[in-house]
């Protein structure tokens, strides 16, 4: 048994080797050691987990002398009659939802977990029972947080008995490059370029956009791209797809992130089977004044990959642009 300011790594009982037995054996660990770690705990709450009522929802302030989430760590103390009728969210302070327990659990009827040192997000072997908390790098680390529990399931209930958030943070705006609109990865300035390849991820991604009519992919993890047009020219972007259903979209610009709608969305074609493209001219618009081209400001355009699958569908891929 831990104390109550360390959290058991590796202490889930998971075997290994394949030989029957469980091969793990935890060690207790200090959870925020680092001088860049905050610690937020609530009081004793015993809130009441129970289908007949709305989720459960308890806020804590986060205070740090940086700007930024390097990485997060969520201790919480509950018990129910049946964990798997639950899911469990933590909310950051601007606004994005990050799911760490999805209906698993079963009959278990109670946990004093810290997401994710003495329990991996997601559970190994169980890649839908939550997202990796490294969704959360660079994200804003000052402010309210939440915790917000579902109960599912009738005939049982449970107890919220307390929680505890630690909070590394960072003054490096890069930690987690394209996340958002707003730290977009840039492809800079092009008046034209050869055709250039792009490999990413949208592991650590956010669903950062879900407009309703504005593209597919709802509940799918974002990674943003950004290139700047000085002059008219045919843009050309294919996304290959040959193991996930990917998504590609195409957004103009405002106010210094992603402008709302889309300006074109290709969702044509299934994993496995043909990428998916963008072809279209942008750029502003150019006039000849006395022999003298002269062009409007430069406009900004981000590129999105998306996922079909929802939140527990992400890895990586690869697009090729074309200037």
């Amino acid at each position: 048994v831990c104390g109550i300011e360390d959290s058991c790594l590796n202490g889930i009982r998971i075997d290994n080797d394949g030989n029957g037995q469980p091969d793990t054996i935890g060690e207790c660990t200090p959870t925020c050691v680092a001088p860049n770690c905050v610690r937020s705990a609530s009081p004793l709450l015993d809130l009441p987990i129970d289908e007949r009522l709305t989720c459960t929802t308890t806020d804590l302030t986060v205070a740090t002398g940086y700007t930024f989430v390097e990485a997060v760590e969520a201790k919480v103390r509950l018990t129910h009659g049946y964990l798997g009728d639950l899911t469990i969210d933590i909310r950051d302070p601007q606004g994005y939802e990050h799911r760490v327990w999805n209906h698993i659990g079963d009959a278990n009827q109670g946990f004093a977990n810290t997401f994710d040192l003495s329990f991996p997000v997601p559970y190994p072997g169980i890649p839908t029972s939550g997202v990796p908390m490294c969704a959360l790098a660079g994200e804003q680390a000052n402010g309210t947080w939440s915790l917000k529990i579902c109960d599912t399931g009738a005939g049982n209930g449970g107890v919220l008995h307390d929680w505890k958030l630690y909070v590394r943070g960072s003054s490096d705006p890069t930690l987690n490059m394209g996340h958002r609109c707003e730290d977009a990865i840039d492809l800079g300035s092009h008046p034209v370029v050869p055709t250039v390849i792009v490999d990413g991820t949208t592991l650590c991604s956010l669903n950062s956009v879900h407009e309703v009519n504005a593209c597919g992919g709802i509940n799918g993890l974002d990674r943003l791209y950004k290139f700047t047009l000085t002059r008219p020219r045919r843009v050309t972007i294919k996304l290959y797809q040959p193991d996930r259903d990917l998504i590609l979209y195409l957004k103009g610009e405002s106010g210094g992130t992603c402008a709302p709608g889309k300006i074109e969305c290709a969702q044509s074609f299934p994993a496995g089977s043909q990428p998916e493209v963008i072809d279209r001219q942008l750029g502003p618009a150019c006039t000849d004044v006395d022999g003298v081209e002269m062009c409007e400001p430069p406009i900004m355009y981000y590129v999105g990959v998306d996922t079909e699958g929802g939140p527990y569908d992400y890895g990586p891929f690869r697009f090729e642009i074309r200037i």
